[in-house]
């Protein structure tokens, strides 16, 4: 009887070597796959018979030039941007799902010419992903150049759109914006004055996470919509401003900030609990520098939650040695740390020396995290204790344990009712 079974199964196994179970996946499997694939791939399968024009019923749309250019056929007396134009009228022409999940639309232009020769089309693809009502919306310049033209569309509105990112384009304040379910907005290199920012958030009722990246024109960040709790701002160096940034927004409750250059002058932020500084450099030896860095400092008093990354923690533990921060109340502070020096070391005694409501402290540890120093500095020889701290955890990324455990001996050293020390080893 066992026999008899063995055989039937490796009957039955050889017969499933030749059977094509991708066609037997039923139309709507199908069409998921092809829905996370690139859009250009996706088309392609119109050449196997099984799939035919199952690509038309794709609830994802993504178009990417440079990855259209990898595929360019020179022999085609077309140039390469107007054979990418071609495709993607034709794709949204045959194109028959009446919802779509997501359009993403990644452009490249060699110069202000051809940008502006495309507007009208980038108009009419962005029409179509609303009129399809899209959930998500991603549009992506790779050009390295700015470029304000006439405004993406006169009217913006959609019931379903959730997240919705702008990149290199323009939006001017008659722009009427009516965006009800959107969560989330991010906008890179927009060129739009206060008033135009203004009118655009306001349309958005339900808006809960903004993103601005290198802002043109835009030289306020006011809001006090209760509803959006996370802001990220980045100004990157190239996008340098004559005067800083200003940020108003009390009912802000997170706050991602990566500047360089004049940092950001900051009106109200009173309901802010959580806030991530990625860059925090300057001249120590500038007293009109470190008087401003300490009012930056101070207007995130009532923050409970005050992060820094890698590039930022070193060059801020040495620049608080020369403050004084007793009035400020944060709770949690979360540091990386790539060096274990001199300046580190007193910069983390004088933060637990000031932070009189200090209850955790993370430190991240890089993998190539070491320490200069053999010996506790002088200074240190008997640090001051901290009272609030209860929780200590190190994140240790490599295999350098030895200077980890210095860190270790040192924090030790500084607190009295310690209740918990976690090392998490990556």
């Amino acid at each position: 009887m066992t026999r008899l079974r063995l055989q039937k199964r490796i009957r039955c196994s050889k017969e499933d070597l030749g059977r094509d179970r991708l066609s037997e996946m039923p139309d709507e499997v199908l069409v998921n796959i092809l829905s996370c694939m690139p859009t250009l791939n996706a088309v392609r399968t119109v050449l196997l018979r099984r799939f035919g024009n199952l690509w038309t019923l794709v609830h994802t749309l993504k178009f990417d030039f440079r990855e259209f250019l990898n595929n360019f056929c020179s022999c085609c007396e077309i140039d390469v941007s107007d054979q990418f134009y071609i495709f993607v009228r034709n794709v949204l022409l045959l194109h028959k799902r009446l919802c779509i999940e997501k359009f993403h639309l990644c452009v490249e232009f060699e110069s202000a010419n051809d940008r502006i020769k495309a507007a009208n089309d980038i108009k009419m693809w962005l029409r179509f992903a609303l009129d399809r009502q899209a959930k998500e919306i991603n549009t992506c310049d790779g050009s390295n150049f700015w470029l304000a033209t006439t405004s993406i569309l006169p009217i913006f509105s959609s019931r379903s759109l959730v997240t919705l990112k702008l990149d290199n384009c323009q939006i001017d304040p008659q722009l009427q914006v009516k965006l009800g379910s959107l969560r989330k907005l991010f906008l890179d290199r927009v060129h739009m004055c206060d008033e135009a920012f203004v009118q655009f958030i306001s349309g958005c009722p339900s808006l809960q996470e903004l993103g601005i990246q290198n802002p043109v024109w835009l030289k306020k960040l006011s809001f006090r919509a209760p509803n959006i709790d996370k802001l990220s701002c980045v100004i990157m160096d190239g996008y340098a401003r004559d005067n800083p940034l200003l940020i108003d927004c009390p009912n802000l409750k997170s706050l991602d900030l990566e500047v360089e250059g004049q940092l950001p002058h900051i009106i109200d932020v009173s309901s802010l609990r959580d806030i991530f500084i990625k860059n925090f450099m300057y001249d120590i030896d500038n007293y009109e520098e470190r008087r401003m860095h300490k009012m930056f400092l101070i207007k995130f008093e009532g923050t409970e939650v005050f992060r820094l990354s890698r590039h930022a923690s070193e060059p801020f533990l040495h620049t608080i040695q020369y403050m004084e921060l007793l009035q400020i109340r944060w709770k949690h502070v979360v540091l990386e740390l790539e060096e274990l020096s001199k300046n580190c070391l007193l910069g983390i005694s004088h933060l637990l020396r000031s932070l009189k409501h200090l209850e955790e402290l993370v430190i991240y540890t890089t993998e190539d995290f070491k320490a200069s120093t053999v010996s506790l500095p002088s200074e240190l020889s008997s640090p001051l204790k901290t009272q609030q701290l209860k929780t200590i955890t190190l994140h240790s990324y490599g295999n350098s344990w030895k200077s980890r455990l210095q860190l270790v001996e040192f924090l030790l050293q500084c607190t009295a009712v310690l209740d918990k020390l976690v090392i998490i080893p990556h």
